[in-house]
């Protein structure tokens, strides 16, 4: 079976390349392309999947329609595929669209991180980034309806760590419990996801610890931002916090 370089987890920075197509198959959307170095991220764990183009030797470029992961592969997903196995193609994806991706992840990790530090014992409910890459949402429940002052205090501390950054790195552990014992109180896990064997952690220096499969900043510096108080439902105890990425600093919550 040939094998397939899952890249983007490797080499996030890299959203352009020229690759062999290993496989060719069917798809409700068209035709799902398998490339031996692939570039293109499924859509998971509250991140969308890439966008953008996959260019044959004819040199059309079709667009990126979907992604998933199936039998060992991560499939493209094109309208058509006028490609075969072997054959060379180059795929583009939108790198201004991964990179707002990779900083509201790592802002939705600091976010969360912020908040339990903040408030202490908090359920996720909800932690996504918008499709548009607009904006990331945290939804979480606490035993009390939280106050404009601990808003502003999670806004105050998620400023600090931008202003201030640390360095964002990827690491794996043999488990759960391996993590747990090597990370102590940085370590966190969802109460919604249950997971077995080796995890990818994403590191954030001395403040975070949490198991994703997703695309992050290199670092805390995810630049300006403005945090939202938003209703989440109709359950008075649960809230959800909006993170909006900005061209300059515009919304300051509180003081550093």
């Amino acid at each position: 079976m040939p094998e397939q370089n899952q890249v983007f987890n490797a080499q996030p920075n890299l959203t352009t390349i020229v690759s062999r197509v290993v496989a060719v198959r069917t798809h409700p959307l068209g035709m799902a392309v398998a490339i031996a170095d692939n570039v293109v991220r499924p859509a998971g764990g509250g991140e969308p999947r890439d966008r953008g183009l996959v260019r044959c030797a004819a040199g059309h470029g079709l667009e990126i329609l979907g992604a998933d992961k199936c039998d060992g592969f991560t499939w493209v997903f094109l309208e058509t595929s006028p490609v075969t196995p072997g054959e060379l193609v180059r795929v583009e994806l939108d790198s201004e669209y991964r990179c707002r991706r990779r900083r509201l992840h790592t802002a939705i990790h600091l976010a969360i991180r912020a908040t339990k530090n903040h408030l202490g014992e908090i359920q996720v409910v909800d932690a996504r980034i918008e499709e548009d890459a607009g904006s990331a949402l945290v939804a979480c429940r606490y035993s009390i309806p939280i106050s404009d002052a601990d808003v502003v205090a999670i806004d105050r501390s998620i400023r600090s760590e931008v202003l201030n950054p640390r360095l964002v790195t990827i690491l794996t552990a043999k488990s759960v419990e391996c993590a747990k014992k090597s990370y102590r109180d940085l370590f966190r896990l969802s109460e919604r996801y249950t997971l077995k064997g080796r995890v990818r952690l994403v590191c954030i220096e001395g403040y975070d610890v949490n198991p994703c499969s997703g695309l992050h900043h290199p670092s805390t510096d995810i630049g300006p931002y403005e945090l939202k108080l938003e209703s989440s439902g109709d359950d008075p105890n649960q809230f959800a916090i909006r993170i909006l990425p900005k061209k300059v600093w515009t919304s300051w919550l509180g003081e550093l």
